[in-house]
């Protein structure tokens, strides 16, 4: 693999590093970095440059590193303008040229947006709205000025500016709750951080994220996470309004200047994900961000993922390994969580309370737990057996509902008790001389699905009733689209799909354990901490190795600190880690190609067609399967929907591979399972590192980093 090359900016930097650092400690001091800004001509003061430190200084120690020095100097002092922004493009996705004659007729949608410079309120305003605040007869009368000031005007300050307030509204508002009132109104995330990381200590920190909920995610930068909303609750609006804000943004940055492919869910370059509304309408491509703001209902519940596609800055590196190592022990973070680290949560919910943690807390268990009990897992595994292929004749009749009989004789069978339905289950074994058990069904549209009594007295009396639907056939693909949609436990409603087991496992709903709550405990803390904090791919498995994974707990962790991984090209050594449980459940959450790196694809995979993303995934893999010698899919299978039973021998189609996109109507389709090992090691086999580094422009990993 090529080694990248280091920015001249960075070298500039490094050495202004060493100038500064006389005593050559390797550290920075506040005094320090104040001598650096005034060499290149920053205007600054020591109280800023304390600020600044205290961004970083995650143990307290009051200075800087110098690769913290250098990511601080890029982020802040070496931003690059991005060339053509603002230009509109024509479907083609050429920069659109202005006819020289003609009339032009257009709609204008006021659609969410960050803040600009230009609604950045002025000093001599902000002066002025100091003065008034300072003259006001009362604490309530000041109360009152600050109020107009933020929710009317629709005008942000800085991070200088916010401290000048803080201070008039002393004795007004206690610091916490001020900061929930102006946060959302201070300009960019990075002045958010430095304000809270001055202004309070850890546990202050989780007080201020558990009274904010998911605007904390918002006014500091890392949108991605889950979102459940009551719509009729003005502040859970104020949330939707600041995520598609961030959304609208990373669009345009994603389509005119990230110089990759289209990673969406849904094909629109949009970063929600698994919108479902009202707790039973699941909502595809029409989730966007400008549905927010056209299309919103005032009431109902709305709850989906979001995915920020804002990759860390170029110049921005990961903690270092000393400083790291620090943090960890500060937070008592340097073994796996035990219950017998639980006095600092206790000592915690004794000092502030246990209300606001134990709801969010809930709502994200509830999350995790939903995934584990939807679980929904094919026909013959649910009844612990497998398909014998020999029993499957003729597999490509000429339409959807052509069927064909499969002789079989009853040596035993058994009635699944299932309460939830009109019908009953029955497992038949072949006459194979293997004696596989198999699972049938007697419809081709609920295959797998259930016998009455009667139509079990019919079977046995010799009549063939059993059919084997065609999951190759062709037909209606929007109705097995959405058919194949619903299959992940996200989708699926309340109680429904649910095995004998996980009903009994539902009833038993005890809500998080001790150890669990502890585990989202030390979670927040390293969320609080970590604001601005950059971390390697090894350093995220680290810190999930210092937490038991029950509950699947470790997702939690990776959609937290998605957006702080700088090396997101090696997020396949994270997969690594994972089961499969939580191998899905990720990629669920955050999206194949937002994690997927073509460069090394070795692994196995299980892809729903009815989304985008994951149809984007089975051509990059069919398209390596041409370019590199040898055979280097294995394993492979599909079926229609997991309640019917994979096609045997299958192997994937080359038009699928060629035209992703089925424009020739034989090419890959939209509805189905596919699952299948991509190896590239072994006999005939050799990886081509030229088509695989082309590859990796489809996915997120391979944007351009030009912020």
């Amino acid at each position: 693999m090529e080694k990248a090359s280091i920015p001249l900016i960075d070298i500039f930097f490094h050495v202004l590093f060493g100038i500064v650092d006389k005593d050559k400690s390797g550290f920075l001091t506040a005094e320090e970095l104040l001598e650096c800004f005034k060499i290149i001509g920053i205007p600054s003061d020591i109280f800023k440059a304390k600020q600044m430190v205290a961004c970083y200084d995650l143990d307290r120690s009051g200075s800087l590193q110098v690769d913290e020095f250098v990511t601080f100097m890029t982020q802040t002092y070496g931003k690059i303008r991005v060339a053509g922004r603002g230009r509109l493009k024509d479907e083609s996705g050429a920069y659109w040229e202005i006819p020289q004659e003609g009339i032009l007729k257009t709609t204008f949608v006021a659609a969410f947006q960050p803040p600009s410079i230009h609604e950045l309120g002025s000093d001599d305003g902000v002066n002025g709205l100091l003065q008034a605040i300072n003259d006001a007869p009362n604490a309530t009368e000041k109360q009152r000025i600050l109020e107009l000031a933020t929710n009317s005007c629709g005008i942000y300050f800085s991070a200088d500016q916010t401290y000048k307030l803080m201070k008039a509204c002393y004795g007004v508002f206690g610091k916490i709750d001020f900061l929930v009132k102006l946060l959302p109104h201070v300009f960019q995330p990075s002045d958010c951080s430095q304000i809270v990381d001055h202004a309070l200590d850890i546990n202050e920190k989780i007080v201020l994220l558990l009274k904010m909920g998911y605007l904390w995610r918002c006014v500091m930068g890392y949108t991605t996470g889950f979102y459940s909303l009551d719509l009729k609750d003005a502040s859970h609006r104020l949330i939707s309004k600041k995520v598609a804000e961030r959304a609208n943004a990373e669009k345009t940055f994603s389509r005119n200047a990230s110089g990759r492919g289209d990673t969406s869910q849904h094909g629109n370059w949009e970063n929600y994900r698994n919108g479902v509304l009202n707790q039973t309408l699941p909502l595809g491509k029409e989730l966007t961000a400008n549905w927010f703001a056209e299309s919103m209902p005032l009431y109902g519940h709305m709850r989906f993922d979001y995915v920020s596609t804002t990759l860390p800055p170029k110049g921005m590196r990961p903690i270092s390994d000393i400083r790291w190592a620090k943090f960890l022990a500060h937070i008592n973070l340097t073994n796996v969580i035990t219950l017998n680290q639980k006095g600092d949560m206790d000592d915690f919910l004794m000092l502030y309370g246990q209300k606001s943690f134990e709801t969010i807390a809930e709502v994200e268990w509830r999350r995790l737990k939903e995934s584990r009990l939807k679980k929904i897992t094919p026909i013959e595994e649910r009844a612990g057996m497998h398909m014998d292929p020999k029993l499957l004749i003729g597999t490509n009749p000429p339409s959807r509902r052509a069927t064909h009989v499969a002789k079989a004789s009853i040596s035993e069978s058994e009635v699944f008790d299932d309460s939830r339905t009109n019908s009953d289950v029955i497992v038949l074994n072949s006459t194979s001389p293997r004696r596989k058990t198999v699972f049938f069904g007697p419809d081709t549209e609920e295959f797998g699905g259930f016998l009455d009594t009667k139509a079990l007295k019919t079977i046995q009396s010799g009549k063939e009733l059993l059919s084997i639907p065609d999951a190759d056939s062709a037909g209606n693909s929007s109705e097995a689209s959405m058919a194949s949609l619903a299959l992940h436990p996200f989708f699926a409603p309340p109680g429904s799909r649910l095995s004998l087991a996980a009903q009994a496992a539902a009833a038993q709903d005890l809500g998080p354990t001790d150890l669990w709550r502890l585990c989202y405990f030390k979670l927040l803390q390293l969320q609080c901490s970590l604001c601005q904090v950059g971390l390697s791919v090894s350093q995220l498995v680290h810190l999930l190795q210092k937490f038991p994974r029950d509950d699947l707990f470790w997702v939690n962790i990776i959609v937290t600190f998605f957006n702080h991984v700088v090396d997101s090209e090696n997020f396949h050594k994270v997969f690594d880690e994972l089961t499969e449980a939580e191998y899905i459940e990720v990629t669920h959450r955050i999206g194949f190609l937002n994690l997927f790196n073509p460069v090394y694809p070795d692994r196995f995979y299980e892809l729903n067609l009815a989304m985008k993303d994951h149809r984007e995934v089975v051509a990059i893999l069919g398209r390596l399967a041409m370019i590199e010698p040898g055979e280097n899919l294995a394993n492979q299978s599909y079926r229609r929907s997991y309640d019917i039973v994979p096609i045997p021998g299958w192997i994937l189609p080359r038009p699928w591979a060629e035209d992703p996109e089925n424009k020739t109507g034989k090419g890959l389709r939209d509805y189905g399972i596919i699952k299948m090992e991509y190896q590239s090691e072994g006999p005939g086999l050799e990886p081509n590192w030229q088509e695989r580094k082309l590859l990796k422009t489809r996915v997120l990993c391979g944007s351009n980093r030009i912020y």
